[in-house]
């Protein structure tokens, strides 16, 4: 049986969604990068050998194969340089949507939670204030109740 990982998505605002799926977008186009980069030094390594080794032997199709080693790695390059620039715009427009999010957050939704929260706060000290002003006045008058029977 698979188990699947649950990642809760967050839904209470679309601008906290923004930030996250940027933050996704930086770590996914990182990755990405990293693994082009890698799959194309491979590549011309491979075409690198291929030619260094019909270099060395004497087949009589040495010229084909050489050219074609020289193709294959310009092509890896060609490729290389389409998807770092394609990462660089993904990266981009990545930055962006989680600045964004996270500033629309900080300022439109967030700020408003702080007030709410300060709010609360004043609402709860006020009812703390009454509570001990009302103690205080069941306290002296079941003092003065105690006094006046005496």
């Amino acid at each position: 049986m698979i188990s699947t990982l649950k990642i809760p998505i967050p839904t209470d605002n679309v601008y906290k969604f923004y930030a996250i799926f940027g933050i996704f977008l930086i770590l996914l186009t990182v990755s990405t990068c990293v693994y082009i980069t890698t799959l194309t030094q491979s590549f011309i390594l491979k075409a690198k050998y291929d030619r260094q080794t019909a270099e060395i032997s004497s087949q009589e199709n040495k010229n084909i194969i050489i050219n074609l080693a020289l193709e294959s790695e310009s092509r890896a390059r060609s490729n290389q340089r389409f998807a770092i620039t394609f990462s660089l715009f993904s990266l981009i427009i990545a930055v962006v949507l989680t600045v964004i999010g996270f500033n629309k957050w900080k300022k439109d939704i967030q700020s408003k939670n702080d007030n709410i929260m300060d709010l609360q706060i004043k609402k709860l000290e006020v009812e703390l204030d009454m509570a001990r002003l009302e103690y205080n006045n069941a306290l002296k008058a079941s003092l003065s109740d105690v006094n006046s029977s005496e």
